[in-house]
């Protein structure tokens, strides 16, 4: 766990955004960090979707979450279609996108294909949605795209942004389609028009998130 993550879960904890019997997703799970987080908060209530294109990542999380049985793994990439896109090896052996370069616009090496899925299609059975935990390596914009049908029933969303180039349209769309409040966790202050990217964004509907004592 980084600092990012930690003070991310400070938030959660101290806005009580994760109760038991919540449903809670997390998009780019990797090696389970949120997915352990979200089940100390549920333990075997609610349910926790986690989605996770790295089928060794899948592996893993599986293995230490045998006495589980809450959890919906998901071996796919979140995006703005159903089908399949070609995917890439991350800066780490554990992180995987759909975006073929890094934050310094380095190539990436590719993986072949991977399935893709939308959140739309994942969720529509789904009442309300608590929170939805977004960490995909820079293609958050195609995933918020392909849960505009179910935004609806979703209350929060913990947001990773990697790109200033996307920053834009991703504001927009969480604001202005989607009405949500935007809160930089890492600056402790609400986002607004003028903001520069957050790197860890806590989106909210309902209200705004004041700053943290």
């Amino acid at each position: 766990m980084d600092i990012h993550d930690f003070k991310n879960m400070q938030v959660l904890n101290k806005l009580s955004l994760v109760l038991p019997n919540d449903t809670v997703v997390d998009v780019g799970a990797c090696r389970g960090i949120y997915v352990g987080y979200f089940h100390t908060r549920l333990g075997n209530t609610g349910k926790i979707y986690a989605v996770e294109l790295s089928k060794a990542n899948i592996d893993h999380m599986m293995l230490h979450c045998k006495d589980t049985s809450n959890i919906e793994w998901v071996n796919a990439a979140a995006s703005d279609k159903d089908g399949h896109d070609e995917c890439f090896k991350g800066v780490t052996d554990q992180t995987y996108t759909l975006v073929g370069h890094d934050t310094s616009f380095n190539d990436l090496e590719s993986m072949g294909n991977t399935k893709t899925v939308r959140l739309d299609t994942m969720l529509k059975d789904e009442e309300s949605i608590k929170l939805v935990k977004i960490d995909v390596e820079g293609a958050e914009y195609d995933v918020l795209r392909g849960m505009k049908n179910v935004i609806h029933k979703v209350e929060n969303i913990l947001l990773e942004t990697h790109f200033d180039e996307d920053w834009f349209a991703i504001r927009d769309l969480l604001i202005t389609e989607y009405g949500f409040f935007l809160y930089d966790i890492q600056n402790e202050r609400a986002v607004d028009w003028e903001s520069p990217r957050p790197y860890q964004c806590l989106c909210t509907k309902g209200y705004q998130v004041v700053r943290q004592k």
